[in-house]
């Protein structure tokens, strides 16, 4: 069920009460009275030119979320794999293992995501997990489960999100469609999306998303993160005072993956993040490198793929003073 706009609104003006050192202290229902009579007044709606990312040329594009907190990017990553079939067999196990984890024994010998984001295994910056046949990864399977994952989202220590499994244009799931939608997502983080007829804030932006399912770029599934849901370039959240962030996502029904192609995608996955945690490889080169297997991992990632938010951007792009 959408979320209703009222009620989006009450949650943005209470988390923004609570930030306020005027309201330090005040009890949780105390916030919420003042919040029902506080009036909200939006800046005065306007364009900028700004580079086009993609294609180097210039492109209008709207005021972008006019209330955020200051946040410094990090490297805190909460990883999930939403179940994709609904048998647990020998083989899907090990498929989950080499694609999230990687392959059995030395991680970086197939890849993974874990075995990229976290090479030692310290869990020091990565979500807990819950399936030990998968490593560290948090498998989402069920209605619990989804409600884990939205609480790892909203923790303030997160600000990158890795997941694999079942996708739409505005919800990520597992194969029995217990998921997140984008208005769930939001909330929990105090992402208002660009097109809601309320102010634009976004509390608890996030740095790099990569949702590696169908469709999640088919929609605004991106904007759930503070990300807005067009190509732009570090140029244009650098004008209008923001810190810089990028998503990764697909436009259409991607690989049917099976288990012959299975390391082959954990090799691929692994280098893209590789490339992009390196700074050297901003985030439309790591699609660009993923599409064209310019790793030689025998696997492509899907041409559908695009870049929403700073295309532009490397690990270490820093755009607010």
């Amino acid at each position: 069920m959408a979320m209703e706009a009222a009620e989006f609104k009450r949650v943005v003006i209470v988390n923004s009460l609570r930030r306020c050192r005027l309201f330090a202290g005040l009890p949780a229902f105390d916030l919420e009275a003042i919040a029902e009579v506080s009036v909200l007044k939006t800046l005065q709606a306007g364009t900028k030119s700004v580079p086009n990312a993609s294609s180097g040329s210039s492109a209008s594009a709207p005021q972008l979320w006019v209330q955020e907190p200051k946040w410094t990017p990090n490297n805190y990553w909460v990883v999930a794999y939403g179940q994709v079939d609904a048998t647990a067999s020998s083989q899907q196990v090990l498929c989950d293992q080499y694609m999230i984890a990687g392959g059995v024994g030395d991680d970086t010998q197939t890849g993974g995501v874990l075995g990229t984001l976290d090479p030692e295994g310290l869990n020091n910056n990565v979500s807990p997990g819950n399936n030990p046949s998968s490593g560290t990864v948090f498998t989402m399977n069920d209605q619990t489960t989804r409600n884990e994952l939205r609480m790892y989202l909203a923790n303030s220590r997160f600000e990158n999100f890795y997941y694999f499994g079942h996708g739409s244009a505005s919800s990520i799931s597992d194969w029995g469609s217990d998921g997140l939608t984008r208005d769930q997502i939001s909330f929990a983080l105090g992402n208002v999306p660009l097109g809601y007829p309320i102010i634009h804030a976004a509390l608890h932006p996030y740095r790099f998303v990569f949702l590696d399912g169908c469709d999640t770029a088919a929609g605004n599934l991106s904007e759930a993160f503070g990300i807005p849901a067009m190509a732009l370039s570090t140029n244009n959240f650098a004008s209008q005072g923001l810190e810089s962030r990028a998503f990764v996502g697909f436009k259409a029904t991607k690989l049917d993956l099976n288990f012959a192609t299975w390391q082959g995608y954990s090799l691929m996955t692994g280098f893209f993040l590789s490339d992009w945690l390196s700074g050297a490889v901003n985030v439309q080169t790591c699609v660009n490198n993923a599409e064209n297997d310019a790793h030689n991992t025998g696997a492509n990632m899907d041409s559908s793929a695009v870049v929403y938010g700073a295309a532009d951007m490397y690990s270490g792009t820093i755009t607010r003073p």
